[in-house]
């Protein structure tokens, strides 16, 4: 997708979906079923009307799924070569020669299938400009006219000529695409709230492209203590691009599309990313000179993707030329002012990509990555990237004829006066004991033994759309069984931290009765359920403090149960672990830990045996899943609500925040400041940084809100602020925490509403 923060634009693209015939995605969670499939009236459910709706629905989505696993003999693969490119060319208009970047040189021919240029400030953002349209259009025409003759300078017939396939503009913000002069259709195109976008088919897949601007992102105010470089700004264009990705809808005749529900996501433009503050400004000009692999890994793109606070399922093409702003206008070098004006290079404008379902980092190969430092009419240098894209064309020939006998097949045993009866594996599920995360499967088997198609689906919910409890999932809510055929459907169960909190607080049991409907046969009733072991994880830190033994040797924990500890037995052992082994160990909260070891360290935790062998950046993640986990987070909402964005954060503001916290957060809080700094002392070696630390752990310290609390504004808010906080507390002196650790009695007040 192409897309942009401050100025961007998004690139959305389908290339396994043929025009003529959608084929349905499959459901992701069985234990959900179409909406269309509920009523609320149990008489017209128990009809035969209803039933035979369900059932035309039934065969539809069997052949789609058929269709599916079919696909690979009515397509044929390709390779289609796209180059992108993005330059905010600062409201100048642009006289250079832009052969060179298109094509690699002056007077070189373009190779690519399909270009997509964007531009950024393309007229300068006046009032003016902004109510009126017509110097943007103006300035749109003259860039369309120069990108024609760049592609086609040389052309000599229509088979090597590109034509514009479309293009948008919006304040100032340029989108163009041209590709070779083929078959390539664009239909149907929405615009709404300052966003356009088209849904095109070019060699028979569907493609999408979008045009968006956003507001520019401004650092903290100084009174802040803050710096143009900062990371609230961070924070923000991750909740501004949940908002894009979320809101932003293309509708076809049957279905509607979200931006990430494309198979091939692009986001390029100005970005407006910079280097960390904690890099002076003066320094980042030589580190852009002499060690550009030290300024990437102070780059806050790269960072706030480590900390998976945005783009975290985009990639960017390894980045080896220096940061694209800011140059002085006609000239190579950097715009190296003296006093408040001066601003650091950085790496502003970049190209990004996702693959979603039904494709893989293996369908993309990255050709280049580069900037052109010869352009120099904008403070910015362009960027462009080319890259071979392996995309599924159809053959629709091919493709009706293993429909039609795919419908052949099944309508053989349609009939009516069939009888029709299944039998079941069994009607219990039970799933033994079940540990925290650790999924348990068991399988379903439904046999036909009757005569006809037996069409099946599970019954919701009363007054709801699932089927089963959310600890529950099915790998088929629905489906269709030949005569004399089986099928299986694996069941699972997953304590994930939800339903810990549940279970842990007595509000839920692992016991669930599913409903599984025959059509024209009967309804069967099948009970799963399991035993819940016991885990530190999941717990609230009132209860953890109380616990003398490990989890599995507690039994249920009383409020008035006297305390045993300050802070938590579990962190204790996991941060002296890390103080032991980790804290030289570079990549931690960056690189993953060895797959399977966090069950491990889970077990470990909760039976009391002592760590072995344990990989440091496994019990990192750890770490953070612990926190993640609890019933109640580290700093309750009754502290958040109370931040105003602005606020100045000095050592008042951290009394009377610490203040607003009970003894056994303020304890565990305390802790783990003293344990990051620690972490910090080493950064040498570690390569940690407290912005890095910051934005990392006040993720984990304000958490349990849903996605549609964490895309408001509050909650951005909230995050911005403890983020400060944090980094404030990591770079300030050790007496500021010096004596707040306070050993909780019992006689403390502690509340997981706290």
């Amino acid at each position: 997708m192409l897309i942009f923060k401050s100025k961007s634009f998004f690139l959305f693209w389908n290339w396994t979906i043929n025009p003529f015939y959608s084929i349905q995605p499959p459901p992701e969670k069985a234990l959900e079923l179409p909406k269309e499939w509920l009523t609320t009236d149990l008489e017209e459910q128990n009809s035969s009307k209803w039933g035979e709706k369900i059932v035309k629905q039934i065969y539809k989505l069997h052949i789609d799924e058929e269709m599916r696993n079919c696909e690979p003999e009515y397509t044929t693969l390709r390779d289609l070569k796209f180059w992108l490119g993005t330059w905010n060319v600062n409201g100048k208009k642009i006289d250079e020669n832009i052969n060179i970047w298109l094509t690699g040189s002056v007077t070189g021919k373009p190779t690519a299938d399909i270009y997509v240029v964007g531009l950024e400030e393309m007229v300068d953002l006046t009032a003016t400009t902004v109510v009126l349209e017509a110097q943007s259009q103006k300035r749109a025409g003259v860039w369309l006219e120069m990108v024609s003759n760049a592609l086609n300078r040389g052309a000599k017939n229509d088979e090597t000529s590109y034509v514009l396939i479309e293009h948008q503009i919006l304040v100032g913000v340029f989108l163009s695409r041209d590709g070779r002069d083929d078959d390539d259709g664009c239909d149907g195109s929405i615009g709404h709230d300052g966003k356009q976008g088209r849904r095109c088919d070019p060699h028979e897949a569907y493609g999408q492209h979008g045009l968006l601007r956003l507001l520019a992102s401004g650092g903290p105010s100084r009174e802040r203590g803050g710096s143009k470089r900062g990371f609230p700004q961070v924070r923000a264009r991750r909740w501004v691009n949940g908002r894009i990705c979320d809101n932003i809808r293309f509708k076809t005749e049957d279905e509607t599309f979200g931006i990430l529900d494309h198979q091939l996501i692009f986001w390029i433009g100005d970005l407006n990313y910079r280097i960390t503050s904690d890099v002076p400004t003066l320094r980042v000009f030589d580190y852009a000179r002499d060690d550009l692999d030290y300024l990437l890994k102070k780059d806050q793109l790269k960072v706030s993707q480590r900390a998976g606070l945005a783009f975290e399922e985009f990639t960017e093409p390894e980045v080896k030329f220096p940061p694209t702003y800011k140059y002085k206008k006609y000239t190579t070098q950097y715009d190296k002012k003296e006093g408040k004006k001066c601003r650091a290079p950085a790496w502003c404008d970049r190209i990004l990509y996702k693959t979603g379902d039904g494709a893989s980092m293996d369908d993309i190969e990255v050709l280049t990555y580069d900037h052109i430092m010869k352009l120099s009419g904008s403070d910015h240098k362009p960027i462009f990237c080319e890259m071979n894209v392996r995309v599924k064309e159809y053959d629709p020939a091919k493709r009706k004829k293993i429909q039609l006998r795919i419908e052949r097949e099944l309508k053989k045993s349609e009939n009516s006066a069939a009888k029709v009866h299944v039998e079941l594996s069994g009607d219990e599920i039970d799933f033994g004991k079940l540990k925290y995360r650790t999924p348990e499967r068991r399988t379903l088997t439904i046999s036909n033994e009757g005569e006809g198609n037996a069409y099946f689906h599970f019954l919701p919910k009363a007054e709801d759309s699932h089927i089963c409890k959310r600890l529950f999932n099915v790998s088929k809510a629905y489906g269709v069984v030949k005569p004399n055929e089986k099928l299986d459907i694996e069941m699972e169960a997953l304590i994930d931290p939800e339903a810990a909190h549940e279970l842990n607080g007595g509000h839920d049991v692992l016991h669930d009765v599913l409903v599984l409907r025959v059509e024209h046969d009967r309804d069967y009733y099948i009970t799963m359920f399991g035993d819940y072991v016991m885990s530190c994880f999941g717990q609230s830190l009132e209860n953890l403090i109380r616990m003398k033994a490990p989890a599995r040797e507690s039994s249920e924990i009383s409020s008035n149960s006297p305390v045993a500890m300050a802070i938590p037995k579990e962190l204790w052992r996991m941060v002296d672990y890390m103080m032991q082994y980790g804290c030289d160990s570079a990549g931690l909260w960056t690189d993953k830990g060895i797959e399977g070891e966090d069950a491990l360290i889970r077990d470990m935790l909760d039976e009391g045996r002592p760590f072995e062998g344990i990989d440091v950046h496994s019990m990192a993640d750890c770490l953070l899943d612990w926190f993640r986990a609890l019933q109640s987070p580290l700093i309750p909402e009754k502290c958040t609500s109370r931040i105003e964005k602005g606020e100045k954060i000095n050592s008042a503001f951290v009394d009377a925040f610490m203040n607003m916290m009970s003894p056994v957060r303020k304890n565990v809080f305390v802790y783990m400041i003293m344990f990051l700094r620690e972490l910090l002392k080493h950064a040498e070696s570690n390569d940690l940084t407290a912005e890095f630390l910051g934005m990392i752990f006040s993720q984990v310290f304000i958490v349990n809100a849903s996605k549609k609390q964490q895309l408001s504004k509050e909650y951005r808010v909230a995050q911005e602020m403890v983020t400060e906080l944090l980094i404030y507390l990591l770079k300030s002196t050790a007496q500021q925490l010096a004596g707040e650790v306070v050993a909780e009695d019992s006689g403390s007040e502690a509340s997981d509403e706290d």
